[in-house]
């Protein structure tokens, strides 16, 4: 049997709360179109786990850790056929390890919940938009770890595939990972106004603007909540952004796109509109600017992950 996942990637477009509030880890993102995680596993006559592809360490390593986990008996043969780039704030970690560890109980004709695979391969222990985005793609609000739970509950919501998204990475260093990103995390407190400003914007700019297919308002309460969490990780990141997205957030703006952020650490940067020849212009002007820029047109995503069985 042979079985192949796709799914989509996700952007990050804000941190609701810090790791010290009663309900810490809150966050809002989105499910992507492009790029995508692409890969096919296939049972083989050999017992084991072979990964064939541009597999990390740290990937691999989940990855032997899951085939352990679930005592499996067989041979399996795991390739990477596409992925986004590492740690520029589209979550391809997760979408690998998510759709890896999927196509291998697949494989072995067990059923799990995506929230079990994400508990036993250690995904979402900060943000779980990542998970849902896999599990079910859309906008999504993850509401926080509640007290002794591991998993987080989230709202979904389907998002207007009709608006193009326009995303951009500079040929820069990469965003904060690992213990490097656990220890930034930490540092972080919001305070109450900041906190409050942020959930205000969230229930009466941002949510409002989807359902109500109302893109300005929708772009004027992401750009608020960006600036806000910006603000607060600026001594980190050196500014409201990471200074390598810098200039490109502000060529977004300038050229009129909305509800233009940094997609966690970055140095992804995105940006929405109505008209895809804005789109293309933009994109076209970042390459301009500097021809290394790795550019996307792309649009929401709300189905999730792909599992096609041949």
């Amino acid at each position: 049997m042979r079985v192949q996942v796709s799914a989509p990637s996700r952007l990050h477009l804000g941190i609701l709360s810090d790791g010290h509030m009663p309900r810490p880890w809150q966050g809002m993102g989105l499910a992507i179109k492009e790029p995508r995680t692409t890969l096919y596993a296939e049972t083989s006559d050999m017992v084991g786990l072979r990964l064939v592809g541009d597999f990390s360490e740290d990937i691999a390593t989940a990855l032997s850790s899951f085939y352990s986990d679930m005592k499996m008996n067989l041979g399996v043969v795991i390739e990477l056929f596409e992925h986004p780039p590492r740690h520029v704030g589209l979550g391809s970690g997760t979408q690998i390890i998510l759709s890896a560890a999927t196509a291998m109980s697949r494989l072995a004709g067990v059923e799990l919940a995506i929230d079990e695979i994400a508990l036993r391969t250690n995904r979402g222990k900060y943000s779980w938009i990542g998970v849902e985005a896999f599990n079910a793609g859309g906008f999504i609000v993850s509401l926080g770890r509640g007290r002794n739970q591991q998993k987080q509950p989230a709202l979904r919501l389907n998002f207007p595939e009709d608006w193009p998204i326009v995303i951009l990475i500079p040929d820069s260093r990469e965003g904060l990972s690992g213990q490097e990103e656990e220890h930034a995390l930490w540092q972080v407190r919001y305070s109450d106004q900041t906190t409050m400003n942020i959930h205000t914007c969230l229930v009466n700019e941002v949510i409002p603007g989807i359902l109500e297919h109302d893109i300005e308002l929708f772009g004027k309460g992401v750009e608020s909540i960006q600036r806000m969490v910006g603000s607060e990780f600026s001594s980190i990141q050196g500014g409201t952004y990471n200074r390598a997205s810098e200039i490109l957030v502000e060529l977004m703006r300038s050229e009129g796109l909305l509800g233009v952020g940094q997609s966690s650490w970055g140095p992804a940067v995105y940006g929405f509109t109505e008209r895809c020849e804005d789109a293309i212009r933009v994109i076209s002007k970042a390459k301009d600017l500097s021809p290394g820029i790795k550019a996307y047109l792309t649009a929401a995503d709300n189905q999730g992950a792909r599992v096609i069985y041949s």
